[in-house]
């Protein structure tokens, strides 16, 4: 039972890195910093999708549907036929959890009112 279980994992996981290889490609081929705009690539029978999170930046990405379908058919000898793009709404941060202050002892509220007197003198 745990041969098969590997052997699915590794299956994934290679088709995580397939899928990493042809979005850095894609990237790579657009001249696009990774870091500015998140682009995913996303391979499916017949079909590309690519998945951004910029609405400005999809739009002009559909003007190079057709290249970018060239590319990926040329580069990973695919017989893709069809390239969508869509767009992800951005990730948001969860919200911070509120700080709760505690109130401190009572020898170090002394200790520090003895500073704030040594201070004042």
């Amino acid at each position: 039972m745990k041969q098969v279980r590997k052997l699915q994992n590794t299956y994934i996981s290679e088709s995580i890195k397939n899928i990493d290889r042809l979005s850095v490609a894609v990237c790579q081929h657009l001249g696009i910093n990774p870091e500015q705009h998140k682009l995913f690539v996303l391979p499916r029978r017949q079909e590309i999708t690519l998945l951004l999170e910029s609405p400005v930046f999809a739009s002009q990405l559909r003007y190079q549907q057709q290249d970018i379908l060239r590319f990926i058919n040329k580069r990973f000898l695919g017989e893709f036929k069809e390239i969508r793009v869509k767009i992800s709404p951005p990730v948001m941060p969860p919200p911070a959890p509120p700080k709760v202050h505690k109130p401190l002892p009572d020898d170090i509220k002394k200790m520090l009112s003895a500073v704030l007197d040594e201070l004042d003198t």
